[in-house]
């Protein structure tokens, strides 16, 4: 984003002085060191005595960068994980594979995040090159599963879209997005995941045919948004299925789309004469202004749970969806609130206005599609 906006010159000063602030926090002991993995990644080794000390360490370097080279003059969020190494007995490969899944558990979260590896998880880690192995190989085998979230109109009277979420299936072990995506991006396979996602979403509704209004909706990666040849399979998968792609939604994750607008934009033109809508979700998680809402094609936007979890405890949070349903209804946007799971937090929900609705309230993920079709929504009594 740097290079982008203030130039290769600016960028290169910036990682000059994020390695000397990382020395600086270093030269507290002898025996830790710092060094430059590859681009904007950095590793640091601190001695310390123990986990509760190395939560200490961890937090201690967040707050010194984030009030230092990173503060918010640039906006720009980081994350750190680490991992705490028990002896000099411990296998250097396996920590340094903790600390990455450490790390990919920080960057869920869409601020600046620190997170030291819980050694009570059983998941197994798998370093770099065997993250790389059991992609590749999980792709051409086509191991990837789907489950569907009914998204319900704010009345509750039907379902107006089903969210689309994958999983990974890989020797008998099932991984969650959650868990394995940050490596699909990290290895630069976003583009092909994303459209073996929705060429099965088109598969599974040759099987079972969609319901009458309703969409189907599939989260693309900023990566197949930049990417040209994404665009022209994604255009072919299309044209080969035109009765289904019209109950089709393709949406990508507002912190994405710094980089991505105008692709997203390119995209969205080609997207409409197939009648596939454009959405954006985890709305209030960016740091851009709303005016990307007038800017792009879109058909609706999906608020981040964390909005709307606690929302009748919070009103500020209640005046930022009301402020979001109103400037998206100017624009005749829908706008939809995920992630409800008490019913107090639905009673306020709906009164924002808000078009429609998801979370562990009414239903979790189902595995089928002809299961989700089947769903029916619970009652206001849950």
């Amino acid at each position: 984003e740097v290079n982008r906006d203030d130039g290769r010159q600016a960028a290169d000063e910036l990682l000059s002085l994020l390695g000397e602030q990382l020395r600086d926090i270093t030269a507290v002991s002898a025996q830790a060191f710092s060094g430059r993995r590859s681009g904007s990644d950095f590793a640091l080794y601190l001695p310390c005595s123990d986990s509760l000390q190395a939560e200490g360490l961890l937090q201690q370097i967040h707050g010194q960068l984030i009030t230092g080279v990173l503060n918010q003059r640039y906006g720009l969020v980081f994350h750190l994980g680490a991992v705490f190494l028990q002896s000099e007995r411990d296998d250097p490969s396996h920590a340094l594979s903790c600390a990455d899944a450490a790390l990919r558990q920080a960057q869920r979260h869409p601020e600046s995040t620190a997170q030291l590896y819980d050694g009570s998880n059983s998941d197994k880690e798998w370093s770099a090159g065997e993250w790389r192995q059991l992609l590749t190989e999980a792709l051409a085998a086509d191991g990837l599963s789907l489950q569907f979230m009914p998204v319900l109109s704010g009345d509750h009277g039907s379902v107006l879209q089903y969210e689309v979420f994958s999983r990974l299936s890989w020797q008998g072990e099932v991984i969650s997005a959650a868990r394995f995506w940050p490596m699909v991006e990290q290895h630069h396979l976003a583009a092909r995941y994303d459209l073996a996602i929705i060429a099965r979403v088109v598969r599974m509704l040759v099987k079972t045919p969609p319901k009458s209004g309703v969409r189907y909706c599939v989260n693309i990666s900023a990566a197949s948004v930049l990417d040209d040849e994404f665009h022209l399979q994604l255009r072919g998968l299309l044209t080969e299925a035109p009765e289904l792609a019209g109950y089709l939604a393709i949406e990508i994750a507002e912190p994405a789309l710094g980089g991505a607008e105008a692709a997203l934009a390119r995209m969205a033109t080609v997207l409409r004469t197939f009648g596939v809508a454009i959405g954006v979700d985890q709305v209030g998680t960016g740091s851009m202004a709303f005016a990307y809402l007038q800017r792009l094609p879109l058909d609706y936007i999906r608020i981040d749970g964390s909005f709307n979890r606690g929302l009748h405890k919070a009103q500020d949070r209640r005046f930022f969806i009301q402020s979001m349903v109103q400037i998206a209804h100017n624009l005749d946007l829908a706008v939809l609130g995920e992630g409800v799971e008490e019913s107090e937090d639905v009673q306020v929900l709906r009164q924002t206005g808000v078009d429609g609705m998801s979370g562990y309230y009414f239903c979790r993920p189902i595995a089928s599609l002809a299961d989700a079709h089947q769903w029916s929504q619970p009652t206001d009594e849950g």
